[in-house]
């Protein structure tokens, strides 16, 4: 399970309030893999999107559920056609 927080400003971020969604999320869901990922959209939205990808990659095995993420990722990244 991924815990996706995006923030525009990194000094709003506190990894205590991600720690307690997460902590929370695993015990309602009753798994220990939960994944905490801040999205800053600041700055290039390019490079987030390439290391999102890359993030999935390396963090999922199942090929379906690669599909099913990278689907969010899209979604979140709301790239247009030049990006």
């Amino acid at each position: 399970m991924f815990v996706v927080e995006d923030e525009g400003d990194p000094e709003r971020v506190s990894i205590h309030r991600q720690g307690h969604y997460c902590l929370d999320l695993g015990e309602l869901f009753e798994t220990d893999q939960v994944v905490p990922v801040v999205i800053f959209l600041r700055g290039t939205v390019f490079a987030v999107y390439a290391a999102a990808v890359q993030g999935l990659v390396e963090l999922e095995q199942d090929p379906e559920k690669k599909l099913k993420y990278l689907d969010f990722i899209d979604i979140y990244a709301d790239l247009d056609d030049n990006e």
